[in-house]
């Protein structure tokens, strides 16, 4: 009987909490009831990817509607750009984006229709991504100004989207390979690692550590990882897939550092399989360190 009971009493209890949570009207909340906002879906920052090549490219810079169901009119929304955004994205993030030049797009109107029963529509943006210098990062910032019968949103009112050029040699690959430090035979090469080369030019990419974070090349210093500092080789393929040339990507470094292809190595990249295979020198003061290495396209960056 007390069994019986206790089992009772814990029904009952179970009850009433769920009961309590149910009715807990200071923590409810009617999604029906709040107004359609307009607003930038993609948070704070979006990247629009392009190639490098002559031919203009599209892309199209969504606007929603955010509301329980599509609304039965139609909804006119005003955008402007917001260069003060940049500024405080920039600040916030650490990041260099300028404004991009007004020869490298065309946006033949800010003002976009989202037809009634619809919530997202696109902004058509033209690129011109040939006449983009690739060495620099390129945004455009954009502001919902105004919104007609609907409110515009507080917190996805601004977009910033960040423009980004890839040659067909972008992409994150897998390092393999063997180096030769001779100034200090403690620094090894720590392989296999991922890495990501990254577009520097029409028919250029650098070396990026994907672990480190910037561009640079990873090292073992008697077993730790470490780094050559202000040092990522930045290579140059032709049209018949030779390398051609490879720098230092930071140009006149205080540490002197430079790179120059190996001649008595393998240079060349294989479309077939997407493999890079490279014979370099890191020179400092002269030639310091020998690399040779093998990247294998992984996926796209």
């Amino acid at each position: 009987m007390k069994k019986n009971i206790k089992l009772l009493t814990l029904g009952i209890l179970g009850i009433m909490s769920m009961s309590s949570c149910l009715k807990d009207d200071d923590h409810y909340v009617d999604f029906a009831s709040q107004p359609a906002l307009a607003e930038f879906q993609l948070g704070e920052k979006t990247t629009a990817v392009f190639e490098a090549k002559p031919e203009p490219q599209k892309y199209n810079l969504m606007v929603n509607i955010a509301a329980v169901a599509p609304l039965n009119k139609a909804v006119t929304l005003t955008l402007e750009y917001a260069p003060d955004s940049l500024i405080s994205y920039n600040k916030v993030h650490k990041t260099t984006f300028a404004m991009l030049p007004e020869a490298a797009y065309s946006i033949p109107s800010l003002t976009v229709n989202i037809p009634a029963g619809e919530r997202l529509v696109g902004l058509p943006i033209t690129v011109n991504a040939g006449v983009i210098d690739l060495s620099k990062s390129y945004a455009l910032p954009f502001r919902i100004k105004s919104a007609t019968g609907v409110n515009v949103s507080g917190n996805f009112n601004t977009l910033i989207v960040a423009i980004a050029v890839k040659n067909k040699w972008d992409g994150v690959y897998t390092m393999t390979g063997t180096m030769e430090d001779r100034v200090n035979g403690l620094l090894k090469g720590m392989y296999p690692r991922e890495i990501s080369l990254i577009t520097t030019g029409g028919s250029s990419v650098a070396l990026w550590d994907n672990v480190i974070g910037n561009y640079t090349h990873a090292i073992s210093n008697d077993g730790a990882l470490s780094q050559y500092g202000t040092f990522s080789p930045n290579f140059t393929i032709d049209a018949n897939n030779a390398i051609t040339q490879v720098v230092n990507y930071y140009v006149n470094p205080a540490n002197g550092r430079g790179a120059r292809l190996n001649v008595a190595g393998i240079n060349k990249y294989d479309p077939a399989t997407k493999t890079f295979e490279v014979s370099y020198v890191m020179t400092q003061g002269g030639d310091r360190t020998f690399f040779t290495e093998k990247y294998v396209y992984k996926k796209a960056r």
